[in-house]
């Protein structure tokens, strides 16, 4: 018996694409710069100006469809009040990288073999630097940025901060 495969249909390239609901929370924005003002770095925008005015006037909806315990990254990017170090990585996290870097080069010669492509391309310095970053994020929120949290999600940011003493305390020993 013959498995029958559906495939999405192609547009051509004239006709226009569905468009949201009017009542739809992002109804103004496009998929690209919904995913800028989330996810970061997707340069939709035609200036830094208009992605600002955009997070203005969607931050209420950007927050509420967010993950509990994470923020839409650009509430990091322009939100009044947050220190420098919760809003990039910074020199530090680098150094802590590196570090890394040569715990695993310590283990042996042919562990670094097995791991050298993570560090060659990036990847394990990338993963180390955002986890640090994300770290500061979670103690930030738990500390001096409660009052942004929403109903409920204290507990959530209180078990990430948690998860990563945890996981610092695992990769110190």
């Amino acid at each position: 018996m013959r498995k029958i495969i559906k495939v999405l249909r192609r547009r051509p390239a004239g006709e226009p694409q569905d468009e949201r609901p009017a009542n739809h929370p992002f109804s103004g924005l496009t998929i690209r710069q919904l995913a800028d003002l989330t996810f970061g770095n997707c340069g939709d925008f035609k200036n830094e100006r208009a992605r600002r005015a955009a997070y203005r006037s969607y931050r209420d909806d950007l927050i509420k469809h967010t993950r509990r315990g994470r923020r839409p990254a650009a509430f990091w990017d322009y939100e009044r009040g947050l220190p420098n170090d919760v809003r990039d990585t910074t020199d530090d996290d680098l150094k802590l990288a590196d570090q890394r870097r040569a715990c695993v080069m310590a283990l042996g010669r042919d562990f670094w073999a097995s791991q050298n492509w993570l560090f060659e391309s990036g990847h394990a310095t990338q993963i180390v630097v955002d986890s640090a970053l994300a770290e500061r994020r979670a103690r930030w929120l738990a500390g001096p940025g409660v009052k942004t949290l929403r109903p409920g999600e204290l507990k959530v940011v209180q078990d990430e901060v948690a998860f990563h003493v945890q996981q610092t305390a695992i990769r110190e020993s």
